[in-house]
């Protein structure tokens, strides 16, 4: 009996160890040492064990403690409004004082990796940009001038580029956000492009929205074309997806609605379609509409609007889809004028829709902004990616 026993405790030691239960271990190796008073066991060798499993149980606590307060600590600032002139890093500082026996913690590579990765978590939830884009900029430096980075840990340097480039992006800084890219593809080249896979879509979304940021347009599509080519990339249906929506906008950026209107035909007709978040299909849909008004396929036009009132009535009757909707019915409204061949007077429904709402954000997922679209057929000299440059340049400021 007693032997099939500690036979089933090793059975279990192992399955612990394997998911990392380090609790659950403790309580295995306290089994052995009691059935040791009853059957010939290696005591000195499970206590060394145990020992071991200690150490990982105490290592664990301590960094469940570190991560516990760096987070409580981050989650209570409201980094929007915040007067408060200590940067994230003087908040880890000081965290890392007030927890001076957990100071091997921060000491630590694998210590400071996790710290890293709930601190980029916290600042991306609260969109905090300009804290997320100095945190990953002083922290790669850090890292750097340690030398702790390697093999194993080169996606934690990977990561912190995309975070900074993103934050860049978002702070409508381009020029800084290209020299990062630039290094991140470098860094992708490294340990024989291990790691170029994984992080393939990550560099061509940026590459290709940076392009577009600084107004190259030509550039973004020599990215975008690369970037479709690419194995691993294809390998991923929605990466691919995300970046035919790219080049959908591209295509109507320049004008080119009968290219924009096949890629969105491939984009619906994708099996990973479907599997998209519901408001990316649902702002797709409105931006193919908007596309085939401008192509002049009027009827084709309509029947995308009975296709979205139908398809997305539920988010069409939500508050927080409003300027969406308002921005459907008086696109729907030019639609019908252009097909009866009437004018439509837009000066009054376009002072109404920048009243009624805030402005979008640049690059969100609605594809194109509804108020730079609209003013742009206010004035149809002017062409709607020469106002979204012109907004871009304006909010850089």
């Amino acid at each position: 009996m007693h032997r099939e026993a500690y036979y089933n405790l090793r059975k279990a030691e192992k399955m612990a160890i394997e998911y990392d239960q380090f609790s659950l271990l403790e309580v295995i190796y306290d089994e052995m040492v009691t059935l040791a008073t009853h059957h010939e066991v290696d005591i000195e060798e499970v206590i060394a064990r145990r020992r071991e499993n200690l150490k990982k149980i105490e290592i664990l606590r301590a960094t469940r403690e570190v991560l516990g307060l760096v987070t409580q600590q981050l989650s209570k600032r409201n980094f929007a409004r915040s007067k408060r002139s200590e940067s994230v890093i003087d908040t880890l500082e000081q965290i890392r004082e007030g927890l001076e026996e957990h100071r091997d913690i921060f000491r630590s590579t694998s210590g400071q990796i996790m710290i890293i990765q709930t601190v980029a978590s916290i600042l991306i939830q609260k969109a905090a940009y300009r804290e997320l884009e100095a945190f990953a900029r002083e922290t790669l430096a850090d890292m750097e001038a340690q030398q702790r980075f390697h093999r194993d840990n080169h996606p934690t340097r990977l990561k912190l580029r995309i975070w900074r480039i993103n934050s860049l992006q978002k702070l409508l800084r381009p020029e800084q956000a290209q020299e990062e890219i630039e290094a991140l593809y470098a860094d992708l080249q490294k340990y024989r492009r291990q790691y170029f896979g994984e992080f393939a879509f990550n560099y061509y979304a940026a590459r290709t929205y940076n392009l577009k940021l600084l107004g190259d347009l030509s550039g973004a599509g020599k990215a975008l074309e690369e970037a479709l080519a690419c194995k691993d990339i294809l390998r991923h249906e929605v990466q691919e997806l995300y970046l035919r929506i790219s080049l959908a906008d591209q295509y109507f950026s320049q004008e080119q609605y009968s290219e924009a209107a096949a890629t969105l035909r491939q984009i619906r007709n994708q099996h990973g379609f479907e599997v998209l978040d519901e408001e990316l299909r649902f702002y797709a849909h409105i931006f193919e509409a908007v596309n085939l008004h401008e192509a002049g396929a009027y009827a084709q036009a309509e029947t995308a609007f009975k296709t979205l009132r139908r398809k997305y009535r539920a988010l069409l009757k939500d508050e927080f889809y409003a300027k969406a909707r308002r921005f459907l019915d008086i696109l729907m409204r030019l639609n019908k004028a252009a097909r009866e061949g009437r004018k439509v007077f837009l000066k009054s429904a376009h002072r109404n829709f920048v009243r009624d709402f805030p402005p979008s954000e640049i690059g969100d997922n609605q594809i194109i902004m509804y108020e730079v679209y609209l003013q742009a057929k206010l004035d149809e000299e002017v062409r709607y990616y020469d106002l979204l440059q012109e907004l871009v340049h304006a909010r850089a400021q």
